[in-house]
């Protein structure tokens, strides 16, 4: 009815301010994301959208689908309540969302990159750990503030060295697991690293 009327100014200033509306509406995003690496950084859906830009663009299409698509992708994530999430599990999901929105041969031109992209890895010996990481790693914060995994990989070391010669009634991986119950998520380097070595005593 504002546009029949000539009340253009009108109507764009209301699309405007339910489009800010709607934008304020949004959870802030808690999610942070486990690289391949081990690196746990902050979200960032500019790249997720840039990610999907280039699925579209490679097939000569309209990229500007990939702003709803990587909007939507993050905060299903986010309302999933997940506070670390791995590349996989946030490729998963922008893949289920250009289907669920109709895009279904980017989808496929992104299925079959991610597989390219795999067989790089595996040809250049990159093993995709990510599962093993979230089971068996901890989130370690850096004197610099970074979070970083922890492999755990020292504190073996540690006990196999303590167990030569000794006859004892508990496996390492026992002993491992018993220790590990001294440490928890984001604790410091230092921290982390007394824990060690008051425990291995």
């Amino acid at each position: 009815a504002l546009i029949e009327n000539d009340a253009h100014d009108v109507a764009k200033s209301l699309v405007f301010g339910r489009a800010k509306g709607q934008e304020r509406e949004r959870e802030p995003v808690s999610i942070r994301l486990i690289r391949r690496n081990g690196q746990v950084v902050p979200w960032n859906e500019a790249k997720i959208e840039v990610a999907v830009r280039k699925s579209f663009l490679s097939l000569h299409l309209d990229s500007t689908p990939a702003v709803e698509v990587a909007r939507a992708a993050t905060d299903r994530l986010n309302g999933a309540g997940q506070a670390f999430l791995n590349i996989e599990d946030v490729q998963d999901a922008v893949q289920e969302e250009m289907m669920r929105q109709g895009h279904f041969k980017v989808a496929e031109a992104y299925i079959l990159y991610r597989a390219h992209r795999s067989r790089v890895r595996e040809d250049e010996g990159i093993v995709d750990s990510s599962e093993t990481l979230q089971e068996s790693m901890i989130v370690v914060t850096e004197a610099n503030g970074e979070n970083t995994f922890w492999d755990g990989i020292d504190l073996k070391l540690r006990i196999e060295f303590a167990m030569i010669g000794l006859d004892l009634n508990l496996s390492a991986e026992e002993i491992d697991d018993e220790l590990r119950r001294s440490l928890y998520p984001e604790m410091t380097r230092s921290d982390l690293q007394k824990t060690i070595i008051l425990n291995a005593k």
